[in-house]
């Protein structure tokens, strides 16, 4: 992100939709939405989403759990992956991740079919994220201000040397109605190396109806952008600018 980096921390960048579809044929748009997109994504694949709801019967209320299902397509190098389920339409962008021109035109193209095929909606939600794993120069011990500038301070009773680490931060963004959720963590990887996550989220709900799908689309351009940048800046602020310059010029 930003300047073109030689080591690329991204790990994954997707965009999610939720919608309240108001057209009858959600049990057939998986299929009809295959249909539209299987030359570029031949592989498909369903999963199940555990949704938690609560139900009400002569005892009383009850938990009750629903596994609707979300069907993945894959293109067949596994560099992208489109999922669709109950309301919801996820644009999976992985590696190589070539630019972001790139992944803006494939969230466009699967944005188009999808609403081209359910009718009528509404836009609950939306959301563009990107989850790097940064990973520490040395080899052997890392301080936590050696790859951030988002860290937390702590008073002398409390200031020790940290088994885990985890903070969670969420900013408004008043001119795009919006907030961006700041997640950074210290995680191992099934490998076994150590790495901090950097997960960016910027998170826009409550969307106003359109009034067609070439306004639907026009808006979705915009604010693709607008996620982008914003998303970008924090980014490079949260990076130690030594490490930074580091991701431009190591391999």
């Amino acid at each position: 992100m930003g300047e073109k980096l030689k080591s690329q921390p991204l790990v994954e960048a997707l965009c999610e939709f939720q919608f309240n579809p108001a057209g009858s044929n959600e049990l057939t748009l998986p299929g009809l939405f295959y249909a539209q997109v299987r030359e570029e994504f031949p592989l498909q694949d369903s999963v199940n989403e555990l949704n938690f709801q609560v139900g009400l019967n002569n005892l009383g209320t009850v938990p009750q759990f629903i596994s609707p299902q979300r069907l993945q397509l894959k293109r067949p190098d596994g560099s992208a992956m489109l999922q669709i389920g109950q309301g919801r339409l996820i644009v999976n962008r992985l590696q190589p991740y070539v630019n972001w021109e790139d992944f803006r035109d494939l969230i466009s193209k699967a944005f188009t079919v999808y609403i081209s095929l359910c009718g009528e909606y509404t836009l609950n939600r939306i959301g563009l994220r990107y989850i790097n794993h940064l990973i520490p120069l040395e080899n052997e011990g890392f301080e936590i201000d050696d790859l951030l500038t988002v860290i937390p301070l702590f008073p002398k009773p409390i200031d020790r040397p940290m088994t885990g680490f985890q903070q969670v931060y969420e900013f408004f963004y008043e001119s795009s109605k919006a907030s961006l959720v700041h997640r950074t963590a210290v995680v191992e990887k099934p490998e076994g190396d150590t790495v901090i996550l950097l997960d960016l989220d910027f998170i826009s709900q409550n969307i106003s109806p359109f009034q067609d799908n070439s306004k639907a689309l026009e808006w979705l351009g915009e604010w693709l952008n607008q996620a982008h940048e914003h998303i970008e800046e924090a980014f490079i602020s949260s990076l130690n600018p030594s490490y930074y310059e580091s991701l431009k010029s190591r391999k």
